[in-house]
């Protein structure tokens, strides 16, 4: 069996998705009941599935199974759980601690495959201080922005009264969560002014949403970023207060560490400094392009710009304009040059762009 290509989860439709889930959960099955292999027949046959179309999500992803033997179940499984990025630890925050959160927060399934529930929260000073039976205490939902922060939440569970559930998930993407499992018998709504821009632009360009993964995606969205925040600007500036302080007193600490993360217009910038004796010991930078274009990580996960670039066609190798292009659809500053081997000709062509 080989895994042989690494497929960005961002560019596989929600139907495929869907469906590994389901194969997922079908090979844990006959794992746990001590199964070592299994054809893709035989995987329809027992969970009414569809053998040719099991073969064909597969083989989008690789080489799999051996024929005439079938698929190692093992292997399969794990195989699985890294294309669906359920090997890495994902966070859980829960907000509301009645029933249903309380339930939620010690289920089995979101404690397992990935998963772990690292907070509840609730407003009710009654409820704050107490042990849920998942072994967690209630905490202050004021809490929410440094307990996302803090613990480093992926995941905002919603299971608050219907009246209070917009807040909450207004406080959850302020705070930067990267989903939201609304449970409120409420629909949420996004900001308007981003959906008017996003809608606006996909009517006009004749695409999904889906396809805003791509070169065009991301330039794109720079693009209406820009839009949406040239419109906010003049309700921000009536709220300066003429006569106001544009300033406010600080002094250094004599000794400390600390860091921050602000989002320059290029993505993530990091900074980290360290003080001795009221002088700075040492500062150091990450910048947006050291995030994007960096090397694999120690899981040998590619970064953004080698994940997009994997699979993009290349007309014409002396002229890779597409590969410029999905470059500075990342960084629109970076002065790059791109070495393309064209194995055919047996030649090595260098483009460089500044």
């Amino acid at each position: 069996m080989a895994f042989k290509r690494y497929i960005p989860v961002e560019s596989i439709s929600e139907l495929t998705i869907n469906r590994l889930s389901v194969y997922l959960r079908c090979l844990q099955q006959l794992e746990q009941e001590g199964g070592t292999t299994v054809s893709s027949q035989e995987l329809a046959d027992r969970y009414h599935l569809n053998s040719a179309q099991i073969r064909k999500d597969l083989a989008y992803f690789g080489e799999f199974g051996i024929r005439g033997v079938g698929y190692n179940v093992a292997q399969l499984r794990e195989h699985l759980v890294n294309i669906l990025g359920l090997h890495e630890e994902r966070r859980v925050l829960v907000v509301g601690a009645g029933n249903l959160g309380t339930a939620l927060s010690h289920y089995s399934g979101f404690n397992t495959g990935g998963f772990r529930i690292v907070a509840i929260l609730d407003a009710d000073p009654h409820k704050l201080g107490k042990k849920v039976p998942g072994g967690l205490t209630v905490e202050p939902v004021t809490q929410l922005p440094g307990i996302v922060k803090e613990r480093r939440v992926h995941i905002g569970v919603i299971t608050v009264p219907a009246t209070a559930a917009q807040r909450v998930f207004d406080e959850l993407v302020e705070a930067g969560v990267q989903a939201v499992l609304n449970f409120a018998p409420a629909q949420l709504k996004g900001h308007p002014e981003v959906k008017a821009a996003v809608d606006g632009f996909l009517s006009k360009a004749s695409m999904t949403p889906d396809q805003m993964y791509s070169t065009i995606g991301r330039s794109a969205a720079r693009a209406l970023e820009t839009q949406v925040i040239a419109k906010a600007m003049d309700g921000w500036l009536n709220l300066l207060q003429q006569g106001g302080s544009v300033s406010q007193p600080w002094s250094m600490s004599a000794s400390a560490t600390g860091y921050g993360l602000n989002e320059a217009p290029r993505g993530a910038l990091g900074h980290w400094i360290n003080i001795q004796n009221g002088v700075i010991g040492n500062y150091q930078l990450v910048d947006p392009s050291t995030w994007n274009f960096g090397p694999r990580c120690t899981a040998d996960k590619p970064g953004p710009v080698e994940s997009a670039l994997v699979g993009t066609p290349v007309v014409d190798p002396q002229r890779p304009v597409e590969i410029l292009r999905t470059v500075h659809s990342f960084d629109p500053c970076i002065a790059c040059a791109v070495h393309v081997i064209d194995p055919k000709q047996d030649r090595v062509y260098v483009v460089r762009a500044n």
